[in-house]
């Protein structure tokens, strides 16, 4: 057997056995100690798996201490004899196994465990998950967080800044990227996202000698106070994204579900005239049928009013009209104000929120136009006829147009529109050398390689992002063999199985989520019953004038559950609950047979007395009946 020795490695005996790292024990003497080493020492060496585990419950000691043992004899054998021992693995063959363990984890997305199983498959060496998993962190540990300038160049690059932030678990991790080479300037793992943690970040950028030519990200509190405080001489400018798209674009699909709503319900009540058996009833029935067909004619107008508006709004984005020419910004943010003035007189109050809110944005929201002005003139001395010119900008804007649409058919349309308009180009572009067939593909490189520099929102941040979240375990925590606890966008979620309720005689799986103010049951017990996920406020009771928060999530157990105008049996009305439903309750007072308050079910609210034995409760505090630790090891008492 060899032992390692690196060439120039200055090692005394005296330094690690002058330092005493654990609590030593008298039964362990020096003789054990060493016997434990020796043969830890030949068990690495000689592959011999599960002694580490066997030393450690013979002697009663940790596998740390086994292994601080194991690597103090071996440093203290490399410098006594004094021996360069001869690598176990070659490194053609090592590089080979990092190259095999980086491709699994990075474009195979495996687990640590699932890398392990692979390699020990096809019998790679360093397949343990303890090798893998230090391997691995060596790695990243030698990236740098900050992308390095040359040393010898010695100039600064000036590029343009997307900026945001994603997370792991509860810490932030900063990132900014240059959206045109798609390159990370610099990434980094914090525990708070203040305007300090993005000062620094940036200060970091600006002492490498990376400079931002303009930034862009969304509206971020503290991002927007670290840049003022870093870069306050560098235009922002709004991700147009997160500005329109994402804060009014998302109501096309709601306000469309509203109006093939109002279309199933009309035909509903178009199937019951034909029932009717006497003349007060149809009349009740047309009735209600034209109220239907107006509803519907109603939610149709404002879907399709919303559409054509937005889809204005969204066009005044672009950066060149239909001839190739540069927009004007004043009347791009002139048309976008009115389309927002239509907007708000859909009488819609969520809708008028959203616009309001994209109404802040728009004081920083079109810096590109004066940065696309900068672009064309440079791209003039590339391309001499303007018209030529024109039609490359339209070409590039229909490119763009391609790579954004996630519908095949306006993605196929926006690619011949880029082909055709790069055809016209090249007629329109007169060569003087016709025999040279590369210049017009020179030139639209050079032509788009600047127009790309045009940016209007983070969106190649937000990939970035998209690639790097599914190597984050977001909030994952194991509690106990129970249950497992998440916690998202301010919600803790809840999954525990074997659980016991009253008026349920099988055991069942909860899944709960909630905060301070609503929860979300979904429960489904062994016997197949399921009782639906459906948002709950958190039910309170009113006594003397005051509200008062109670623990208890009530459900309906009989098979209709009717309401009543009052506390007297004979008081029934037409409405009900049925089984399995968990509507949102708020109770204002009750008696011994019955329970008066309102009760909201997928947004239909109804209030009245509900009699106690057709519907029951469940105690929150029942499913804590064992203590829960979030993430921080703090105790949950939400309820």
């Amino acid at each position: 057997m060899s032992l390692s020795y690196s060439a120039g490695f200055n090692y005394s005996p005296k330094v690690p056995f002058n330092k005493r790292i654990f609590t030593r024990r008298s039964d362990l003497t020096n003789e054990i100690r060493l016997n434990i080493g020796v043969a830890a020492l030949s068990a690495t060496f000689n592959k011999q798996w599960g002694t580490i585990t066997h030393l450690a419950e013979r002697y009663d000691v940790s596998r740390t201490f086994i292994y601080q043992l194991r690597n103090g004899l071996k440093k203290a054998g490399e410098f006594f004899f004094d021996e360069t021992m001869i690598d176990t693995i070659p490194s053609t063959v090592r590089k080979s196994v990092i190259a095999t363990m980086l491709s699994l984890r990075l474009e195979g997305g495996s687990s640590i465990g699932g890398i392990s199983t692979i390699m020990k498959r096809h019998k790679h060496d360093l397949s343990s998950t303890g090798s893998i998993s230090q391997t691995l962190s060596v790695i990243g540990g030698l990236l740098p967080m900050t992308m390095i300038i040359a040393e010898e160049s010695m100039v600064s690059k000036f590029v343009v800044f997307a900026i945001d932030e994603l997370y792991s678990k509860s810490y932030p991790i900063l990132i900014t990227v240059d959206p045109v080479s798609s390159c990370i300037l610099r990434i980094e793992l914090s525990k708070t996202c203040t305007g300090n943690d993005w000062k620094n970040h940036l200060d970091c950028l600006d002492s490498n000698g990376i400079k931002a030519v303009y930034r862009v990200s969304d509206e971020g509190s503290g991002l927007c106070a670290g840049q003022t405080m870093a870069i306050c001489d560098v235009v922002r400018q709004s991700d147009t994204y997160h500005s329109i798209a994402h804060t009014i674009g998302s109501w096309i699909y709601r306000l469309e579900t509203l109006a093939y709503s109002a279309i199933l319900y009309e035909y509903k009540r178009c199937e019951t005239l034909g029932s009717a058996k006497s003349e007060r009833v149809r009349e009740e029935r047309e009735a209600k049928y034209v109220l239907a067909r107006k509803r519907t004619a109603t939610e149709i107008t404002k879907y399709e009013n919303f559409l054509y508006i937005y889809q204005c709004i969204i066009g005044e984005l672009n950066v060149f009209d239909s001839d190739g020419n540069l927009r004007n910004k004043q009347h791009a943010e002139e048309n976008i104000r009115c389309g927002l003035m239509l907007l708000e007189e859909l009488n819609h109050p969520k809708i008028t929120n959203a616009v309001n809110k994209v109404r802040r944005t728009l004081t920083d929201l079109f810096h590109y136009f004066d940065f696309a002005k900068e672009i064309i003139e440079e791209c003039k001395t590339i391309v001499v006829d303007e018209d030529s010119l024109k039609a490359y900008c339209l070409a590039w804007q229909w490119g763009k147009s391609s790579r954004k649409s996630k519908n095949s058919k306006r993605k196929n349309g926006a690619l011949e529109q880029e082909k055709f308009c790069l055809e016209i180009a090249e007629n329109l572009n007169q060569l003087e050398d016709e025999e040279d067939n590369d210049r017009d593909i020179k030139i639209k490189r050079e032509v788009y390689s600047r127009l790309d520099r045009i940016i209007q929102s983070s969106a190649m941040v937000e990939c970035i992002n998209s690639i790097i979240r599914p190597y984050l375990k977001s909030g994952q925590s194991t509690i106990a063999s129970k249950g497992k606890l998440l916690s998202k966008s301010g919600m803790v979620s809840m999954v525990v199985s074997n659980v016991q309720f009253p008026g349920i005689s099988s055991s069942c799986s909860v899944t709960l989520e909630f905060n301070e103010q609503e929860a979300s049951a979904s429960i489904i017990s062994d016997d197949g019953s399921v009782f639906e996920n459906v948002k709950l406020r958190r039910p309170v009771v009113q006594t003397n004038n005051k509200t008062r928060h109670t623990n208890n999530i009530y459900y309906v157990v009989s098979d209709k559950a009717y309401f009543y105008q009052t506390p007297n049996f004979a008081d029934r009305t037409s409405h009900y609950l049925v089984n399995g439903q968990i509507p949102e309750v708020q109770i204002s007072d009750e008696n011994n047979d019955f329970i008066f308050g309102a009760f909201t079910y997928r947004g239909l609210s109804s209030k009245g007395f509900l009699k106690k034995s057709d519907i029951s409760k469940i105690n929150i505090n029942y499913l804590f009946n064992t203590k829960w630790y979030g993430l921080f090891g703090k105790e949950i008492n939400r309820y």
